[in-house]
């Protein structure tokens, strides 16, 4: 074997030896980077909250939603008698009727519920009070 041919061989050794490195360092900082993500998104559920409203009780929906936060969840109980407006800064938010909280609208030319924002979740609620005409219960703005 030449001088040249050895050159080659520990050239293209180095090359693969390089080559192999690098890929082990992307994979290992794609780890780190999946592991941070994975992190902040726990961290962010960790700071949600779960806020209860007894609309018998005198409560209401509407005047609690500006201080909700992301991820945070609102437990609704009673008859709310109220048209309901999530403004379009609240995301990723739950309002929970637990199947047998109801929702009165007192302006029937409104829609029950206005949706402004983004990733917001609504279920268990009982709606009353809406003309034949009306053609949403839910709108999104």
């Amino acid at each position: 074997m030449g001088i040249s041919r050895i050159r080659m061989l520990t050239r293209a050794m180095i090359l693969k030896t390089s080559s192999t490195h690098s890929h082990s360092k992307v994979r290992s900082q794609c780890a780190i980077l999946l592991f941070f993500v994975l992190g902040l998104t726990a961290a962010l559920d960790i700071g949600a909250a779960t806020v209860n409203v007894d609309c018998n009780a005198g409560g209401a929906v509407g005047p609690i939603l500006n201080g909700l936060k992301t991820g945070d969840v609102v437990l609704v109980q009673g008859t709310c008698q109220e048209n309901i407006l999530i403004q379009a800064q609240l995301s990723n938010i739950t309002l929970d009727g637990q199947r047998k909280a109801t929702i009165k609208a007192p302006d029937p030319g409104q829609p029950a519920i206005q949706i402004l924002g983004r990733e917001i979740t609504i279920k268990g609620f009982t709606v009353i009070g809406l003309r034949r005409t009306q053609r949403h219960l839910f709108h999104r703005g």
